[in-house]
């Protein structure tokens, strides 16, 4: 009798000194006793701290945090961010891009990077952005052409026009200099 009293005391001991996360990490974590350190903001990019006690899981073992889930990584255009989300790595993340229609969260930076560039609502469920009507793109980060151009023309975006005037302006040879200044809305 004290034998199995023993044994189910020390059973249980060994129990609580392990971690016991929610729904086990939905299966799709790791559970930890320490606090992950990416934030739960609209940004799931994962920012180990160099130097620091940021383990390459993703947990800071400086700071403990009993039941914690880590959740795993995947790779989004060469950056490794967090494929889900929750306390227990149930929700999935969506594509992420440079925000539409957000204040800028620096001085130095005028963009913040969100999911479905703040322009859609990301499906938890299918880790898919539903983009709002005028956006298009697997993070909403394109506008739609009116109309679809009519089937008159090919919807192109300004980064696609920026790079054709760049690659055919490249071998003009023209100087600023040659320019006269008559108008009174660009005269110095």
């Amino acid at each position: 009798m004290k034998i199995a009293f023993a044994v189910a005391l020390a059973a249980l001991g060994w129990k609580t000194a392990d971690a016991a996360c929610p729904n086990a990490c939905s299966g799709q974590g790791r559970c930890t006793n320490y606090a992950a350190t990416f934030s739960v903001s609209p940004l799931n990019v994962f920012k180990p701290l160099s130097g620091g006690s940021v383990n390459a899981l993703g947990y800071d073992t400086s700071i403990p945090k009993k039941d914690s889930c880590t959740c795993f990584l995947r790779s989004e255009d060469g950056t490794d961010v967090y494929s889900h989300t929750g306390a227990d790595c149930s929700q999935r993340t969506c594509p992420s891009g440079p925000a539409l229609h957000a204040t800028p969260y620096a001085d130095n930076s005028h963009q913040q990077i969100m999911e479905c560039s703040n322009v859609g609502t990301c499906n938890r469920e299918l880790g898919v952005c539903e983009c709002h009507d005028q956006y298009t793109g697997k993070n909403c980060g394109r506008r739609k052409c009116p109309n679809d151009c009519n089937n008159r023309g090919i919807c192109t975006s300004m980064q696609d026009i920026a790079k054709g005037v760049a690659a055919a302006n490249a071998y003009l040879s023209w100087t600023s200099t040659s320019h006269v200044y008559t108008s009174s809305f660009d005269a110095t």
